[in-house]
Formats: structure tokens, sequence, C-alpha cells
């Protein structure tokens, strides 16, 4: 699923032009986002590499708070629906789950598109844990 994301990055090394991962790990399946503390080795020449924080939103604490009160928005306006037209509570929690799942799909979309503003530099040796 992450595939996707990361070509729609457009983020690659400036060494070989392989296209660079924009998730590092997964904890309890879900894919972690990478840092601009993450240096992953390129997968086409091996070179270290990390990608510089975002410069508009380096936390990413604007898309954030965004995708929050969006989704939350669009949940009360879809019970408030579901109450003017007198849904039944399977139907509005089908409804909740699709408009979560959309959600979600809109956050990734978000950060493979916030991503490509961010560039692929070669790590220095003491972002690589080593002396300089």
């Amino acid at each position: 699923m992450t595939g996707w994301i990361t070509r729609l990055a457009k983020r690659r090394c400036p060494s070989c032009a392989a296209l660079q991962p924009l998730y590092v790990a997964y904890r309890g399946g879900a894919p972690l986002p990478r840092g601009p503390q993450d240096v992953v080795a390129c997968p086409g020449c091996g070179t270290p590499l990390r990608l510089e924080a975002s410069t508009t939103d380096p936390g990413g604490v604007k898309a954030g708070i965004l995708m929050i009160v969006g989704l939350t928005a669009a949940v009360l306006a879809l019970v408030y629906a579901a109450a003017g037209a007198e849904l039944g509570t399977v139907t509005l929690a089908l409804l909740v789950v699709v408009l979560v799942a959309v959600g979600w799909l809109a956050g990734m979309l978000w950060n493979g598109l916030a991503a490509r503003g961010r560039q692929v530099v070669v790590a220095a040796p003491q972002d690589r844990g080593e002396r300089p």
C-alpha cells in the first residue's frame, strides 16, 4: 500500500536516481513515515541517505490538525444527515467506517504530496552514528 505513496513523492537518490522509500519500519502492522533523523541506505547504490525536514510543516502539525478537524466535521455531518434521513444504526456504522477509510487514504496521499518538498541528501557521518 505504501508503494504508490513512495512513487507519488518522487524522491530519488542524488547518485543513482533510485526511488527512495518514504516509510522506514512497521509498528503493529502500520507503516512509520521516514523522518529527517532516519538514515536509510539507497536501494540502488547503498549510499546512506536521509530526507530533510519539511520547511513548511516540519512536524506535520498543521496537517494533523487539519485532518482531525476535517474528519470530525465530516463524522458530525454524517450523523446529522443520517438522523434526518432516519437511517439505521448498521447503515450509519458502515458509513462511518467508509468515511474513516477515506480519511486514512487522504492522509497517506497528503504525506506523499508533502514529501515532494523534502530533499534527499547524503547523510553526514554524525547522522549515521559515526564520528566525523
